[in-house]
């Protein structure tokens, strides 16, 4: 097999970075009015389910979210953030109100509500009560961020101003503090998607809707396959807007039966400019995958001609510092690129072409797809291509 690397670096974009530090109860949802498709959801950036959420212009404290009722019409949902808490569009969800960015939606006057009291997730400590603390990181506000060994849904803050030192807990539950990003994340024990397409088109962890509207199952690779058949595509709203940052893993087993440029994989549509696609194009298969670093965005392509025939496994992971391309367990790529996987205003699609029309969609077999906010090992890798699903982070 021949392979050939490609790298380049294209224009400049700006990005926020984003902290979350406080906990809040989950956002009320409201059904709202039907609207009409002009009105509304006919512009969000999905091309067909519309689904995804999107900043009230109007109420920095709520935020919409379009849906189709039994009849197909679109509706738009109201999602009320909880009391002290607004929208913020980068996080795609509510953050406290002293920390959330709201541009391009009204900020309700007072911002912060009076009597709002967030003593429930910060709590200022004496000497006495502190525990040993572990790695520490400097945090947006000022404060330093310290880590607790041995609870990582806990942190603590520490700021001096006139010689006078305050220190604060901070919960982080359900999610864990992360020291190298200064802020809660995700636990990300277990794989955030897996399709195995074994018996259904759905998700085998966590609970999110996907359309697969026309795409069938039949015999792949492990038990049943996705089977696209040129016209049909797959897509993900979970993943609309998702920063898929600097540590991540995808994976899946595919055949082509197509002989023309096909979309196999890709976060953007004829609009939105992806950060992450793949397609082929007969036995080529080509990514293109988009890095931020600072304010540049550096493109890495790479190719690999002369597939073998039939299905192939292909894993890519991203650790910040490297990204690596592996097929039928072998790493066939590495390539340095400092920064980040940035987020499109796109869900995630499989089988799509990027033609506005509709063309370009895949022609074949997808299994066994796999997502992980973490890197893989070459070890897990291997164990992929050996049939695993879902592996888990080791205690």
């Amino acid at each position: 097999m021949k392979c050939f690397i490609l790298l380049v670096t294209v224009h400049s974009i700006f990005a926020a970075a984003v902290d979350f530090t406080t906990t809040t109860e989950g956002p009320v949802r409201t059904r709202g009015p039907t609207v009409s498709p002009a009105e509304f959801c006919i512009n969000t950036p999905q091309e067909r389910n519309t689904v995804g959420f999107y900043p009230d212009p109007n109420d920095c404290a709520a935020f919409l979210q379009c849906d189709k009722d039994e009849t197909g019409k679109l509706y738009a949902n109201r999602m009320h953030c909880p009391s002290g808490t607004l929208f913020d569009m980068r996080m795609m969800t509510c953050v406290a109100c002293d920390m959330a960015e709201c541009p391009g939606s009204r900020i309700p006057s007072p911002r912060c509500p009076p009597g709002v009291d967030l003593s429930t997730t910060t709590t200022t400590l004496g000497p006495t009560t502190l525990p040993s603390f572990g790695s520490s990181c400097q945090g947006p506000d000022g404060w330093t961020y310290l880590s607790v060994p041995n609870d990582a849904q806990i942190f603590y803050r520490s700021q001096t101003m006139g010689g006078n030192t305050t220190i604060e807990r901070v919960s982080c539950f359900p999610w864990q503090f992360n020291t190298n990003k200064c802020r809660c994340v995700a636990a990300g024990k277990q794989a955030l998607a897996m399709f195995s397409f074994d018996e259904h088109m759905n998700t085998e962890v966590d609970n999110f809707w996907t359309d697969y509207k026309g795409v069938g199952l039949k015999e792949g690779k492990i038990g049943n396959a996705a089977y696209f058949n040129g016209s049909v595509h797959m897509e993900i709203p979970r993943f609309n807007n998702y920063p898929f940052g600097s540590s991540m893993t995808m994976a899946f087993w595919y055949m082509s039966l197509g002989t023309g440029k096909q979309g196999i994989l890709n976060n953007g549509n004829c609009r939105v400019v992806p950060t992450i696609d793949f397609h082929t194009s007969g036995n080529t298969l080509t990514g293109k995958v988009l890095i931020q670093s600072n304010e540049t965005l550096n493109t890495v392509d790479f190719v690999f001609r002369e597939m073998p025939t039939g299905f192939n496994h292909f894993v890519m992971t991203y650790d910040g510092l490297k990204l690596r391309a592996y097929l039928n367990k072998q790493m066939q790529y590495e390539q340095i690129a400092v920064g980040a996987i940035p987020a499109t205003l796109a869900p995630l699609n499989l089988g799509k072409g990027m033609d506005c029309n509709g063309e370009n969609h895949f022609y074949g077999y997808i299994d066994e797809f796999q997502i992980y906010d973490r890197t893989l090992s070459q070890g897990e890798v291997d164990a992929m291509f050996d049939g695993a699903r879902n592996i888990k982070i080791q205690p």
